[in-house]
């Protein structure tokens, strides 16, 4: 009760207290809680929101009519790349954000979602800073207490440095990373748990970039090669069907999905080719399987933490090796690429050959995989595919269609095939997940503007698994489906109603018997509202559902967001108070939260309890800015204990 009567102040009086609102559109904030939803790709949020940062503090110059440079905006397709280009060379350059909406093929909420990473400059004129020298640090410390184990070697305490040097075409960095547990300093000499350090640079002759030290890089739909680890989940918000191709720095904290070494794109006329080397040390399960002292691997541990006895044991015991080679071509209304791509390995894989689940995993020390894709825009249709090859003809298959029947319904369908034992260590496809194979995915969304203001989003997902996979003993079928209505009258306000429908085939449990496969089911819905009394006060209340058969559980929260500035001292406020109760971590609900600069938290809310935190804001000018965040959960214990955790974050930006 008193919670409630807590709720309903903040719901009363909040109109009296002065806001801002967030820097990034809602959809952002909404593809990253749905990253964060999916449990079988930790961390997915993490890159996601690195990828973001980079953008922000490279800006994509879409007046440059670069199809190469405005790709960079990875939620675009390919062709909306390709329509954006064409439109600057036709008509001139783009004089106001609002003009873009008027493209065929991009929609307001979209444009959205572009403007805090896209500069409208005008490339063709003289530029007298170009060899002038840019630094930003980034310094992140977080803290959290009452669920954090102390059995670590290391402290508690989370710490990220972001480093990042740019003069004119060259750029350079490096990110430096501590998990809670991990030692701060070790080994010889003494160095982070983590570091990742790049130089790069472009060109605008026949060398377009070169990058040494860690990068990443995707081609195609990103079958073979998606190093980026990015792909939406999404089936009715943008960034699902992404057109970005290219080798760019690594800048991101994925202890594992990256490349170290060097890379080269070159290109003439509407020809490129990418070559890359690559050696790196990954974490690995080492066992002796045969019990003949052969040791071999049994997985890639992708969690990034050292800090019990058995994580320390797998650091950087296996090396891995990648070479590439990337051939594109570009015409009018045509693209296509071939990619030949080498993956080895210093210890061989292994399987368990007594487990049915593991009959199709991979096996041996080498995996070499070759690609070909292609683009193409056909009055208003847009095809893309991808076929991806291994050595011994395993293939995997991806086909997506974009249509625009009228600027206000587009509709896309993604198509993927994998067969058995197909694998790919650095490949992501649209939809799919990253590995395994003898799968196939059907996913179709589409988009329709109802009215003014006024969109609505439905989609469906079916995977069919032909072999045995985690929690299902046969072969299954799981499927999704989204629908999103979006009112959005403009900046003042923007509500939002989602539901969603899940289905998966999983083992009955039981404790006898053969297993056998029933239905499990997810239903969850979601309302919130986005309203700015003015410029500076805005209120974010949501309403979460969630329901789950056979067992029964269910899942509810109730969250009032508020937000502040008060221009006399330079300062923004962020607080939030929810409360919530679910039957177990099953019914978890995922409700994003404002955080430090390119951060995103989303926590899981399971239990009964209250959520609430205060993150303030410090900007003593354009070039500096300081965030403190407090959070405390308090959630119910037994015999009517309550169990209080609490987390601290710290960040310090910098930019000279």
């Amino acid at each position: 009760m008193k919670r409630l009567v807590l709720f309903l102040w903040i719901i009363t009086f909040c109109p009296f207290c002065p806001a801002q609102e967030e820097k990034e559109p809602s959809v952002i904030n909404a593809i990253a809680e749905q990253l964060a939803g999916e449990g079988d790709d930790a961390g997915l949020e993490e890159n996601f929101a690195d990828m973001l940062r980079s953008l922000a503090e490279d800006r994509v110059k879409i007046n440059s009519a670069d199809e190469n440079e405005v790709s960079r905006l990875f939620f675009l397709t390919a062709f909306q790349s390709k329509i954006i280009c064409d439109y600057v060379r036709r008509n001139g350059r783009i004089v106001s954000f609002y003009e873009i909406s008027n493209i065929p093929g991009f929609d307001p909420e979209l444009v959205k979602m572009m403007i805090p990473f896209i500069s409208l400059e005008d490339v063709h004129a003289p530029r007298r800073d170009s060899l002038t020298v840019h630094q930003s640090l980034l310094t992140n410390l977080s803290l959290k207490t009452g669920s954090v184990s102390t059995a670590g070697p290391g402290s508690a305490v989370k710490l990220l440095t972001r480093y990042r040097l740019s003069a004119g075409n060259i750029s350079a960095g490096f990110t430096a990373e501590k998990d809670p547990g991990e030692k701060f300093l070790q080994g010889r000499p003494p160095l982070p748990d983590f570091l990742s350090a790049h130089i790069s640079v472009r060109g605008n002759g026949f060398i377009k970039s070169v990058v040494a030290g860690d990068f990443s890089a995707r081609f195609g739909l990103g079958i073979a090669l998606n190093a980026d680890n990015f792909s939406t989940y999404s089936l009715t918000l943008p960034g699902n069907l992404s057109g970005r191709t290219g080798i760019r720095a690594y800048t991101s904290t994925d202890e594992t999905s990256f490349f170290r070494g060097i890379a080269l794109t070159s290109g003439w006329k509407k020809n490129e080719i990418s070559v890359f080397l690559s050696a790196n040390r990954i974490d690995g399960t080492l066992t002796d399987s045969s019990g003949d002292g052969r040791i071999s691997v049994t997985g890639i541990d992708r969690t990034g933490l050292h800090n019990s006895l058995s994580s320390i044991k797998k650091k950087d015991n296996l090396s891995e090796y990648a070479a590439g080679i990337i051939l594109t071509r570009s015409f009018k209304r045509f693209n296509t690429g071939l990619l030949a791509f080498y993956n080895g390995f210093s210890i061989p894989f292994s399987v368990v050959n007594d487990s049915p689940a593991g009959l199709f995993g991979f096996s041996g020390s080498r995996n070499i995989l070759v690609s070909g894709w292609y683009s193409v825009q056909a009055g208003r249709f847009i095809l893309s595919g991808e076929v991806c090859s291994d050595q011994r003809s395993r293939t995997g298959v991806a086909q997506t269609v974009a249509f625009r029947a009228s600027d206000r319904l587009s509709l896309n369908i993604v198509l993927g095939r994998s067969s058995p034992g197909f694998t790919t260590f650095h490949g992501r496809a649209p939809v799919t997940g990253s590995g395994g194979g003898n799968e196939s995915v059907i996913a179709a969304g589409v988009n329709f503007e109802v009215a003014r203001y006024l969109f609505l989003g439905a989609g469906a997902y079916i995977r069919i698994y032909n072999w045995l996979h985690y929690r299902c003993s046969a072969p299954s079928v799981s499927a999704r489906k989204e629908l999103r209505l979006r009112y959005v009258p403009g900046d003042k306000l923007n509500a939002e109603f989602y539901f969603t429908f899940r289905s998966a085939e999983v083992d009955n449990r039981m404790t006898t018997g053969t297993a056998y496969p029933c239905d499990e089911l997810s239903r969850s819905m979601r309302l919130s509202v986005r309203y700015s009394l003015t410029d500076k006060i805005t209120l974010s209340p949501r309403f979460d559902w969630r329901y789950l058969s056979p067992s029964r559980e269910n899942g509810i929260s109730i969250i009032q967001d508020i937000n502040f500035r008060v221009p006399a001292i330079r300062s923004s406020f962020w607080i939030r108070y929810g409360i919530y109760s679910t039957c177990t971590f099953s019914s978890a609900i995922y409700a994003w939260e404002n955080d430090l600069l390119y951060s995103f938290s989303v926590p899981a809310l399971y239990g009964r309890g209250s959520r609430f935190y205060l993150l303030w804001s410090f900007a003593p000018g354009r070039k500096a800015e300081l965030r403190i965040k407090y959070g405390v959960t308090t959630s119910g214990g037994a015999a009517g204990n309550s169990n209080v955790s609490s987390d601290f974050r710290l960040q310090l930006s910098l930019k000279m």
